[in-house]
């Protein structure tokens, strides 16, 4: 799936439970980590700089990967809200280095 579909999916959708949320979350973690990585490889073959773009990919993936850890003591609007907008920041970063 497109990252960009996933994002919107996940942004549009309503959780029942934990479950449902996390498995999209797994999803996304995927996602983020197979596009924006192939970009970042895409771009380093082109002589491009996209150190600062990788330390924001991991900290994107890292708040992400914690999240799913601590999954116990959050609840789902506050999963959903991190989720939400860390998709959207790696949206950001796959279209800044599409353009560069």
């Amino acid at each position: 799936m497109e990252l960009e579909k996933l994002v919107s999916q996940i942004r549009k959708k309503k959780y029942g439970s934990k479950k449902e949320l996390i498995k999209d979350l797994n999803l996304l973690i995927t996602e983020i980590h197979n596009q924006i990585k192939s970009e970042v490889s895409r771009a380093k073959k082109a002589n491009k700089n996209v150190n600062e773009m990788e330390k924001e990919i991991e900290k994107i993936l890292y708040s992400l990967k914690k999240i799913k850890e601590n999954k116990q003591d959050q609840s789902i609007r506050n999963i959903k809200f991190v989720v939400d907008k860390r998709g959207l920041e790696a949206l950001e970063l796959l279209k800044k280095l599409k353009s560069s």
